[in-house]
């Protein structure tokens, strides 16, 4: 709900420009991004995230990598 909220907000305050579906979503993920690591902080999977003892071998960071633009 949080992120369908968070796209009506983005389409309302950009609408009078031509952004197109994707330039939307642009938008709205940019702007999800602050509630999204404040809320992992104060739950502790940043730090969690941040002291995995992987982040340091080639494998790991290549898989992770991969995931994120598949």
């Amino acid at each position: 709900a949080f992120t369908a909220a968070t796209g009506v907000y983005t389409k309302k305050k950009l609408g009078d420009q031509e952004l197109g579906k994707y330039g939307v979503l642009f938008y709205n993920s940019l702007i999800i991004v602050f509630p999204t690591i404040l809320a992992s902080a104060l739950t502790g999977d940043l730090h969690k995230a941040v002291t995995f003892k992987d982040w340091v071998k080639v494998t790991f960071v290549l898989c992770f990598l991969m995931s994120c633009f598949l």
